[in-house]
């Protein structure tokens, strides 16, 4: 074997190989050996028919394909040897001759990683708006301990509000006709909630217990079930329960309740006090964001259009996946929003691209500085991992050697090492 040439256009490296007519025969042997099995030949075991007279009966042809199925993977994996390049996809191939007795070619078109051009990467400032903590997110925290620790009384005689919670039986109809899911009983339901057809809970407030409801809604234009879409339907109701919450007074004895101080103002004191650490995390996080968003939109680089597909099409899986966690299935979404697959995937390209030249850049600004990982940060990260599985080191280290997976884990303590780079 012998590379004839070698061109390279952007990320598609072009090359052509010839083979020997030696070579040829060897793959003519091996698919002789296939072919000859495969066939029956009257007045010959099977499997015994002479090449010469397979080849004078059925021409020399028709053993080209096998041949070259045997041929191409070792033409290719000399390729990759030869010119030590790491291709991102399946070659094009391209037999451009192939003849017994003759010298052969083949030529690949491989794609290979783009070209990543670095702008300036090293100590970016940024400016970032300083979280301010309030007196109102203080009383917002106030407010939120308050819902947690209320509790739901029974409303016997009043009527009933927005805010309540409250079990309804209801049967609806469209045109006087019932309808699939239109009825049920005793469905727990908050009153301002918004989660059933625009106007239907505004329509239960102010009645009491057990009182016949009548209310009138219109199903909306984009409702999921078509036959229902935009019709008005009437839904007969009754309140079975209704629960109101009640929260605790806002004294010392709420603060004792509920945290380990003593005092209402100690209690506004230590949610002001984590209020403030968490918006110093959401400001160091943005920061960051803003230095690697810099980095990479000083960085030039052209991605292949097989990149951003594989990394849509990954994300569209993330997100099955985790339709699948909540019991919901993916072709159930599609059929809700009326969108194909391809619809999905189109809709994550801007996401995937956005994604793909991130981990370019940042692969990039790793070699560059020669980025590498020690063997303490590695095992330190391997104990982290462990810890996450609730797993002995010992034991995830063995099953990450066992499945080939610790050149990934490499690869994220340096992609980790970059960042922490790039922004202190």
């Amino acid at each position: 074997m012998q590379i004839k040439s070698q061109t390279q256009e952007k990320y598609y490296v072009t090359l052509t190989v010839d083979l020997s007519p030696e070579e040829v025969e060897s793959g003519l042997a091996r698919a002789y050996k296939k072919v000859v099995r495969q066939i029956n030949v009257p007045g010959f075991r099977k499997g015994k028919f002479p090449r010469p007279m397979l080849e004078a009966r059925y021409g020399v042809e028709v053993l080209y394909d096998d041949a070259l199925d045997a041929l191409l993977p070792e033409v290719y994996d000399f390729v990759l040897n030869e010119t030590k390049l790491e291709p991102i996809d399946r070659p094009e191939v391209d037999v451009v001759t192939f003849e017994k007795g003759q010298v052969s070619t083949v030529k690949f078109v491989v794609t290979i990683p783009p070209t990543v051009t670095l702008g300036e990467y090293k100590g970016i400032e940024v400016e970032i708006t300083p979280t301010e903590v309030t007196e109102v997110a203080v009383d917002a925290e106030v407010t939120r301990l308050q819902n947690e620790h209320s509790r739901l009384v029974p409303v016997i005689d009043g009527l009933a509000q927005k805010g309540d919670f409250v079990k309804l039986n209801f049967d609806g109809s469209v045109d006087g006709v019932a309808f699939d899911g239109g009825k049920a009983e005793n469905y727990e339901l908050e009153l301002g909630s918004n989660s059933f057809i625009p106007g239907f809970e505004d329509q239960l407030v102010g009645h009491p217990l057990n009182e016949e409801i009548t209310v009138n809604v219109t199903f909306p234009e984009s409702y999921h079930a078509a036959e229902l879409a935009g019709k008005p339907a009437v839904f007969l109701c009754k309140l079975t329960e209704i629960r109101r919450k009640e929260v605790l007074p806002l004294d010392d004895d709420f603060a004792k309740d509920v945290s380990d101080v003593e005092t209402l103002e100690e209690l506004r004191a230590q949610l002001r006090s984590n209020l403030a650490d968490a918006a110093a995390l959401k400001d160091k996080e943005a920061r960051r964001e803003a230095i690697l968003s810099k980095v990479v939109e000083n960085a030039q680089v052209e991605i292949p259009e097989i990149m951003i597909t594989r990394q849509a099409e990954q994300m569209l899986k993330n997100f099955e996946n985790s339709l699948l966690r909540q019991g919901l299935k993916l072709t159930d979404y599609q059929n809700i929003l009326g969108k194909t697959e391809e619809d999905m995937k189109a809709d994550f390209r801007p996401q995937a691209e956005k994604a793909v030249r991130h981990t370019l850049v940042i692969d990039e600004v790793t070699k560059v500085e020669n980025i590498t990982a020690t063997e303490e940060e590695i095992d330190a990260y391997l104990a982290e991992m462990a810890k996450s599985y609730q797993m002995e080191m010992d034991a995830f280290k063995g099953i990450v050697n066992a499945q080939g997976m610790l050149p990934q884990m490499v690869s994220e303590v340096n992609y980790k090492k970059t960042i922490d780079f790039l922004v202190g």
